[in-house]
Formats: structure tokens, C-alpha cells, sequence
């Protein structure tokens, strides 16, 4: 066991390797940075306002039409009003439950999967 868990973090240090269960993938090729820079320093300079503003769900209006778009683009039927953005998978969760779940309802999950969801939701009610 040791010797895999070794082999893993060996691995992620390779400039090739993209760790998506982390969700920091890294390397140029994946994440060209000058471009990036570049471009954010110009989109920063029109609209400086972003560096401030935080989105809330359901998101940018302009952002979800582009997915509904996209997706249409894939045979999917998608209106932008159907869909809402978030800031991670445990927004989703949270806003996923509290609309098809009521107080007190049970909740099955996989512990394994998701264990650190299931300290939050005693929060949630």
C-alpha cells in the first residue's frame, strides 16, 4: 500500500500528470499562464468591478446561456433559466437537498464517497 501511495505522489509531481480528483490540474499545456494572465489583465482593465463582485446561484445570466447553448449544441435540451451555477459541490449538494428534501426527511448516502458531506448536513437541517 505504501508503495502506491508513494507511486501517486510521485506522480503528481510530474509536469504530465493531472490530478482531476484533486481539481488543480497544472502544467502549460493545460493551463497556458501567460495567455491567461494576459487575457485576465485585459478583461480586469474593462471591467474592474469583477475583482470585487461575488456571483451568487443561480449565476451570471450571460454564463448560462452560453452552457444552454452548449448543450443544445450536444442534442440537450437547456434554457439558461434551468440552470444555476455554484461555488463547489457542496453549494450544489446543499441547494440539490434542500430542494427535494424536508426537515426531518432521511438521507442515504456512501459514506465513502462523500463523507465530509454528511458533518454539514446536520447543519443544513
Amino acid at each position: 500500500m505504501l508503495d502506491l501511495i508513494g507511486t501517486v505522489l510521485q506522480a503528481q509531481q510530474s509536469e504530465g500528470f493531472i490530478d482531476l480528483a484533486l481539481a488543480c490540474p497544472r502544467g502549460g499545456d493545460f493551463y497556458p499562464g501567460n495567455k491567461l494572465a494576459r487575457l485576465m489583465g485585459q478583461i480586469l482593465r474593462r471591467q474592474p468591478g469583477m475583482v470585487s463582485t461575488y456571483a451568487l446561484p443561480p449565476g451570471p445570466e450571460r454564463l448560462r446561456t452560453q452552457i444552454a447553448r452548449r448543450g443544445m449544441d450536444l442534442g440537450m435540451t437547456l434554457q439558461p433559466d434551468n440552470i444555476i451555477l455554484t461555488h463547489g459541490c457542496m453549494e450544489a449538494l446543499q441547494l440539490a437537498l434542500r430542494a427535494v428534501t424536508r426537515h426531518g426527511d432521511a438521507v442515504g448516502w456512501n459514506r465513502r464517497l462523500i463523507s465530509t458531506c454528511c458533518r454539514c448536513w446536520p447543519a443544513w437541517g
